[in-house]
């Protein structure tokens, strides 16, 4: 019997996963494991399938394809990766523990990834793992380092998808933690911006007490407004979507206060089902729009996505809302749109860095 590691990109309807098992039951596949992964092109399910010997690899791709599977990828695994996922980390865990400069090493078999190689801040390599020969079909990670280099991870056939993009980030976060050495301080709590008509604001958390204001600005938002934000013309929000939206327990949000007082804009980041991915979203009112406000806003969200350890932060926009489209783009948001329920999601990535398979990206910059 062989035991094949695959990977299959799945749309998420209903019927689609149970569509790939028959399929697999149908070639005399066993399935031992399987996971399914949230990524930025649907659901990634990968399964451990023992399949007899007569079984190939082209009949398993073909079949799969067929019940509906897409960018199909396999390769033949060892009986070592059919470990306990959350036993395996834990184990992983424990040795980082021992040795931070176990690092490079653990994430390599965190991920099941062929090499773990560490490029330094200014350029070149520090070698854990040699690379393996890039004919192959190479796909690539990078992950930063707090000391400001770079874990390269490569992998033959499968790549490496957003779920093992944040497992590798929690694992750094972890180190951190260990060492002493933390992420660089989150943003000042309170902070007084100027816009771009000279006109200053406060920035600060929203709190419990701000959900009086914020009714308020939301009754002076234009019903244009408040649709691009809900993508409905609401006129108010709910006790309970206040509560959420100013609660710590559900994220965080950041308001702008007025000169006068009164709460002009609010900022959210609230974390989503998706592991290491969080939403943002924004509300300006009317007369406090086109000063660069929303850039203000956005930038301190994203400071305090990483800060937070999200890899990635995701927002809904309406396919017409071209100058929010336009801001995400400025603060480096993925070309790449996905219309869902009519909407564009748009993808700014944190880190780690996938990279498409080809040759691995160079070493960071310095400075």
């Amino acid at each position: 019997m062989t035991l094949w590691r695959i990977q299959a990109v799945v749309d998420e309807s209903p019927g689609r996963l149970a569509a790939l098992t028959t399929a697999l039951a149908l070639c005399q596949g066993n399935i031992l494991d399987l996971t399914v992964q949230p990524d930025s092109h649907g659901a990634v399910d990968e399964f451990f399938v023992m399949a007899p010997p007569s079984v190939g690899q082209d009949l398993l791709v073909n079949a799969l394809t067929t019940a509906g599977g897409r960018d199909v990828r396999m390769r033949q695994a060892g009986m070592d990766e059919l470990v306990d996922a959350a036993t395996r980390a834990l184990g992983l865990a424990a040795r980082l523990s021992s040795d931070l400069e176990e690092l490079p090493g653990v994430l390599l078999e965190l991920l099941g990834a062929d090499a773990a190689e560490v490029l330094s801040a200014t350029a070149g390599s520090t070698g854990e793992t040699a690379t393996p020969d890039s004919g192959d079909d190479l796909h690539f990670l990078l992950v930063p380092l707090p000391d400001g280099s770079t874990v390269r991870l490569a992998r033959r056939a499968l790549v490496f998808t957003a779920t093992e993009a944040a497992r590798a980030d929690a694992l750094v976060r972890l180190a951190e933690r260990l060492s002493g050495s933390g992420r660089p301080p989150e943003p000042a709590s309170h902070c007084h911006v100027v816009l771009s008509d000279e006109s200053e604001l406060l920035v600060r958390p929203g709190l419990p007490g701000d959900a009086s204001a914020a009714a308020q600005l939301h009754r002076r938002c234009s019903p244009e407004t408040r649709r691009l934000r809900y993508f409905s013309p609401r006129h108010r929000l709910s006790a309970g979507m206040l509560e959420r939206l100013l609660d710590r327990r559900y994220g965080h949000t950041l308001v702008a206060v007025s000169p006068q007082g009164q709460l002009v804009a609010m900022g959210h980041l609230l974390p989503t089902a998706e592991p290491g991915v969080a939403e943002v979203a924004l509300l300006v009112e009317d007369a406090w729009q086109h000063r660069g406000l929303g850039t203000v806003l956005l930038r301190r969200l994203l400071a305090l996505g990483r800060c937070q350890g999200f890899a990635e932060l995701s927002a809904y926009v309406p396919p017409g809302h071209t100058r929010m489209l336009r801001l995400l783009r400025r603060v480096g948001a993925a070309e790449e749109f996905d219309m869902a329920d009519g909407l564009v999601r748009v993808r700014i990535p944190l880190s780690p860095v996938v990279i498409a398979s080809g040759q691995p990206a160079p070493a960071r910059s310095g400075g």
